[in-house]
């Protein structure tokens, strides 16, 4: 269970970092989207809403099966662009009065005792080497979330969500329950003024819509990276540690 803790120079020092694996993922078939990569990611995965606990949140379709992401094979990622997520991973940004906050999972494994991994920050005591450019992610994310939150809200108050039709899905060989989309038709039956509620969300809704034809990927990679059948819940694969320290959009 993750355990998020704020590092700063001093509450690191004498220590250091290691790298994440892309091996964490490899069973875990669906994969948060930060806001700040939407547009990118729609073009390498089928993206989908989904329900769990810290709300209405959309993730990268990386499986047929809930247990296995068919984009990892022996340690390596097949596809051409990995998710923010994973690239970030354990570092997480969180905004307190205005200003961000850098935390780290300390149940990772990735925090040494020494000095022989990856450097937290430089003798200015500014984010240093990797650290450096995961922050500039964490930052660009956390900078658009307010947006990103407010944009999926009136999606969901619009009551425009629809489950995956069947076919769809099993045109993909996707066993994965509770993925949703818009529903288009309901889309263009909304009246002007329920119409304008939802326009600043146009971007994320056809990103997420037209990424669907990615799924394509999926039946690929099925014959690539093949393992047996594990149908699952949604609800349990994103179930947050606690209400405070979990991924926020």
């Amino acid at each position: 269970m993750p355990k998020y803790i704020p590092i700063s120079p001093k509450t690191v020092e004498g220590k250091s970092w290691m790298r994440n694996s892309i091996e964490r993922y490899q069973g875990q078939a669906l994969l948060p989207v930060m806001p700040s990569e939407i547009m990118n990611a729609s073009g390498a995965f089928p993206l989908a809403f989904v329900r769990t606990k810290a709300g209405l949140q959309i993730v990268a379709v990386c499986g047929q099966e809930a247990e296995h992401n068919l984009f990892i094979k022996q340690g390596k990622w097949l596809g051409n662009y990995v998710p923010e997520f994973c690239m970030t991973y354990p570092f997480q940004m969180v905004v307190k009065d205005e200003n961000g906050i850098l935390i780290f999972d300390e149940e990772s494994g990735l925090m040494r005792d020494d000095t022989e991994g990856e450097v937290f920050f430089d003798a200015e005591g500014k984010p240093a080497g990797a650290l450096e450019e995961i922050v500039k992610l964490l930052t660009r994310a956390q900078a658009m979330a307010p947006a990103f939150a407010a944009a999926l809200k009136a999606i969901d108050e619009s009551k425009l969500l629809m489950p995956w039709p069947k076919e769809l899905a099993d045109s993909a060989g996707i066993k994965i329950k509770g993925l949703q989309m818009v529903n288009e038709k309901a889309l263009a039956e909304l009246s002007d003024e329920d119409f304008l509620k939802v326009r600043k969300s146009l971007p994320i809704i056809y990103a997420v819509n037209l990424s669907l034809s990615q799924r394509h990927l999926l039946v690929r990679l099925g014959k690539l990276n093949p393992k047996a059948a594990a149908v699952e819940d949604v609800a349990t694969m994103f179930e947050a540690p606690d209400d405070t320290l979990k991924f926020n959009f």
